[in-house]
């Protein structure tokens, strides 16, 4: 029973990839295409009832992709860096906004007590950090 809960709760979390990055493709190219990269238009594309058939080919292309390696620790290995550069990246900017930047403090009101600008930075360096010490080699091609 617990065994058909793992294979269960795997199958679906699969799916909701499958099903859920696409339209992630999709928004991000809409709203990159507009501002700077005119070529993401491509991937921004959906047909009529709503659904982005370009970005369902393009993921379940390089999915395949991913699992014709044979490797797939590899290939965790290279999400867990994109993972990390995301966390990074939020740090960072939280650091910004807190230090001044130019996004409106009115977004930004943390409520945590013991909340520290300076931890924002400590995190954003930590994760470079930790990065270049999962793999060097994936994290310089993940920067």
């Amino acid at each position: 029973l617990v065994l058909i809960g793992i294979y269960a709760a795997t199958l679906s979390s699969a799916i909701e990839a499958l099903v859920g990055a696409p339209r992630i493709l999709q928004a991000i190219c809409y709203d990159l295409a507009k501002e700077c990269f005119p070529f993401l238009t491509y991937f921004a594309a959906e047909n009529r009832a709503g659904d982005p058939i370009r970005g369902y080919v393009l993921t379940c292309v390089v999915t395949f992709a991913c699992n014709l390696t044979g490797e797939l620790n590899a290939v965790a290995e290279m999400i867990s860096q994109f993972f990390m550069f995301t966390y990074a990246i939020m740090n960072f900017c939280i650091f910004y906004i807190e230090i001044g930047g130019d996004i409106g403090k009115d977004v930004w009101n943390p409520s945590f007590k013991w909340y520290n600008k300076w931890l924002s930075l400590l995190g954003g360096i930590a994760c470079f950090a930790s990065m270049f010490v999962m793999n060097y080699l994936y994290a310089g091609p993940a920067i």
